[in-house]
C-alpha cells in the first residue's frame, strides 16, 4: 500500500509513489560535497519528467523545504547520487482521496500564490 500523505525515506533509488500529488520537500545527507539528488515526475528516472536536481554538503542533512507545494502528476521517483546516504522525502498523495479534488486545491493554491498569501 501507497503511503498517501507524510514522509517516506530512502537509501537507493525508489519510486515513492504513484499518481497525482504535492511535494512539500526533502532532506538528504551525503559523506562527500557535490553529491546530488534528482527528483523525477515519473515513474521510473528515464520516462519521468526532472523536477528537482540538487547538490549536497558534506555530513550535514540538507533540507529544501518549498514554500508552495509542487504538483506532481504521475509519482516521484528519486535518484540518489553514490555518497547520498539517504533521504527523506515528504509529499501528500491525492492518488484515491475523494475528500480532496485536486483542481480544487490546485486553483486554491495558485490564488494564494498570485495574492502573496
Amino acid at each position: 500500500m501507497w503511503n498517501t500523505t507524510g514522509y517516506k525515506r530512502i537509501t537507493n533509488d525508489e519510486l515513492v509513489t504513484e499518481g497525482k500529488g504535492l511535494l512539500w520537500g526533502f532532506v538528504f545527507d551525503t559523506s562527500v560535497s557535490g553529491d546530488t539528488i534528482s527528483i523525477y515526475d515519473g515513474l521510473d528516472a528515464s520516462s519521468g519528467k526532472l523536477a528537482f536536481h540538487c547538490m549536497g554538503l558534506t555530513n550535514v542533512p540538507n533540507a529544501v523545504m518549498l514554500p508552495v507545494p509542487v504538483p506532481y502528476e504521475n509519482g516521484l521517483y528519486v535518484v540518489l547520487s553514490t555518497n547520498v546516504t539517504d533521504a527523506t522525502i515528504l509529499f501528500r498523495s491525492l492518488r484515491g482521496n475523494p475528500r480532496v479534488a485536486p483542481s480544487e486545491l490546485l486553483e486554491t493554491l495558485r490564488a494564494l500564490a498570485s495574492d502573496g498569501g
